[in-house]
């Protein structure tokens, strides 16, 4: 990877975000194998995995546009209900 072409990345506490994750992602063990979202600024979301609460594992940083394009596929697929 070309050096001049990396950025700095940020250090952040999971405790410092209102993290937010799907309402349809039920309670109980499903509830578990869940991503959750939050608003790190109005041009970047962090979205980590619900069973890490505390912030042992990386936290992903992606621009707000991405998020909006992800959850709008998302959103538009047609998935059989269980």
């Amino acid at each position: 990877m070309n050096a001049s072409k990396t950025s700095p990345v940020a250090r952040h506490s999971a405790a410092e975000f209102s993290w937010r994750r799907s309402s349809r992602s039920g309670g109980g063990s499903n509830g578990a194998n869940c991503l959750e979202a939050a608003a790190l600024s109005p041009t970047s979301v962090a979205i980590r995995d619900s069973k890490d609460t505390v912030g042992d594992y990386p936290i992903l940083s992606i621009p707000t546009y991405d998020w909006t394009g992800l959850v709008t596929t998302i959103k538009s697929w047609r998935c059989p209900a269980r």
